[in-house]
């Protein structure tokens, strides 16, 4: 897997553009906190994603395991399956966009 090699760290104030080879992230004023070189940002309590997503998940595995899977033989032109696959695809994109 390629890592891409982190900016170098200018050590010398006096060279010519001064923290102009520094990236936004690493000069970033804010309380935020990056992951994987400026990719990922988060706000100042990333603790609280995980409750979150956990939040969100654990009612559509209810949903699917006791609702979805029920409805999978009740209907019989797949439409039970595709409100399972619908369900577990719209909370990928929201897990996801979160």
């Amino acid at each position: 897997m390629y890592v891409v090699p982190p900016p170098p760290k200018r050590s010398d104030p006096g060279s010519s553009g001064g923290s102009g080879d520094l990236r936004v992230y690493e000069t970033w004023k804010g309380s935020n906190i990056f992951f994987l070189q400026g990719r990922f940002i988060f706000g100042p309590d990333v603790r609280s994603l995980a409750l979150t997503i956990l939040l969100i998940v654990a009612p559509v595995t209810i949903f699917c395991v006791f609702v979805a899977s029920k409805l999978m033989y009740e209907f019989s032109n797949n439409l039970g399956i595709s409100i399972m696959v619908f369900a577990l695809v719209f909370t990928a994109y929201v897990s996801f966009s979160l």
